[in-house]
């Protein structure tokens, strides 16, 4: 797999975390133990992975009210964590 592909898919189970355990434990910590648990270890993988979390994160409301805005007949609480 491709270095981006690899960082989105990773990014992709990482958000998934972040939803399911809540602010029980910061994204760095998250993020950090995820990378541990990885057996490939390449920077530029991580870093951008980290980027993708982090930049979802920061814009999630903006994010969610694109969603919304798409999702006809749908609301967003209504839909699976990991939709």
């Amino acid at each position: 797999m491709r270095k981006r592909s690899l960082a989105r898919d990773w990014a992709l189970k990482v958000l998934y975390q972040v939803d399911i355990i809540g602010a029980t434990r910061p994204v760095d910590v998250i993020l950090q133990q995820f990378f541990e648990n990885e057996e490939e270890k390449d920077p530029e993988v991580q870093d951008f992975c980290r980027q993708v979390v982090l930049g979802t994160r920061e814009h999630l409301v903006e994010i969610d009210g694109m969603i919304s805005q798409y999702a006809t007949n749908w609301q967003l609480k209504r839909m699976a964590v990991i939709d």
